[in-house]
């Protein structure tokens, strides 16, 4: 009995024919026959199948540039294939993943103190400003760096401050009796020098005096201390700055004022006293208040004079006159 064996491979999809026998599935398939000399004749086919043939290609581009696809001139990201056929004749997919990479651009925010410098690029700066800096990134494209540069000056403030005197104020650890202005240096966060001014001012004890007059048997309040007799006195009191204040104050206590009047009227004539008419001799008292509103007490001493008669005894010759007083008399 004659054997033969064949070996066919076949594309994904297709089809063999095996004496008559249409094949599209892999496998192990036997055909009997009987030859020319009438002999039996066993021929086996052992039938495999060439599958599609897929490759993955991954491809970057820098933006502006291009990639060629099989002819295709590509400059635009994205997935694209391509159809061809193997050694055995079978189908061959190509399948490219194009990326377009684009201009890096990254900013860099940095600040320096005044007087400082920062690197970029090889270059110390030391001015406030954009810059920018070109560089290849590792896949070979154009990369664009940014740098916003700011300038920190040094920084001042200013503390008003006010001690009453014989007070003391704490700076900074220094303990600080007179009025003058003072600075102290810090470090700000960023690192940049920063003065604090201190201007101090000492408020002196402030001193004011009040002169005040009370009548005879009356009383003052001076910030509650009730106060009868003349003399000086003193009161301290604390500001609105928290100082004290020294009131000096000086109490004149006026008497009672006495006045004598001594008056003579005519006997039959009256004299008015404060309102009071009096027509006979005699002692009167009146209290009159006084241009500081105190009592003053004034004594009358009224006298009267009675009228006076007086003869006169003339003689004048016959044919004379005589002036009386003006009046001629001839009688």
């Amino acid at each position: 009995m004659l054997t033969g064996e064949l070996n066919v491979e076949i594309c994904a999809g297709g089809t063999y024919d095996f004496n008559g026998t249409i094949l599209d599935q892999m496998g192990v398939y036997t055909y009997n026959t009987t030859n020319s000399e009438g002999c039996d004749s066993i021929v086996t086919l052992n039938l495999s199948i060439a599958p599609v043939l897929t490759e993955t290609i991954f491809a970057e581009i820098c933006l502006g540039g291009s990639y060629n696809f099989n002819g295709d001139i590509l400059n635009t990201a994205g997935t694209y294939t391509y159809n061809t056929s193997n050694a055995s004749g079978c189908d061959s997919i190509v399948t490219l993943s194009l990326t377009v990479n684009p201009i890096l651009t990254n900013t860099i925010n940095a600040s320096i103190c005044q007087g400082g410098t920062y690197e970029f690029d090889g270059q110390s700066i030391s001015a406030a400003g954009t810059y920018s800096a070109e560089f290849t990134t590792p896949s070979g494209c154009d990369s664009l760096v940014i740098l916003n540069l700011t300038v920190n000056p040094p920084l001042s403030s200013t503390v008003n401050a006010t001690i009453c005197q014989g007070g003391w104020y704490e700076f900074f650890g220094q303990t600080i009796t007179t009025a003058g202005t003072y600075s102290h240096d810090l470090t700000t966060p960023a690192g940049c020098d920063s003065i604090v001014y201190l201007v101090l001012q000492v408020d002196a004890i402030l001193t004011s005096a009040k002169d005040q007059e009370i009548c005879l048997g009356a009383s003052f309040d001076f910030y509650g201390q009730i106060l009868t007799q003349a003399g000086t006195y003193s009161h301290l009191l604390t500001t609105a700055q928290g100082c004290d204040s020294l009131i000096t104050l000086t109490l004149t206590v006026i008497p009672y004022l006495e006045e004598t009047i001594n008056v003579e009227i005519c006997t039959g004539s009256e004299y008015d006293f404060n309102g009071q008419i009096i027509t006979n001799p005699g002692t009167y008292t009146a209290t009159i208040a006084s241009v500081e509103g105190c009592d003053s007490i004034v004594t009358l001493i009224l006298t009267t004079t009675p009228t006076l008669t007086e003869q006169v005894e003339v003689e004048i010759c016959q044919g004379g006159t005589y002036n009386f007083h003006g009046q001629i008399v001839s009688s």
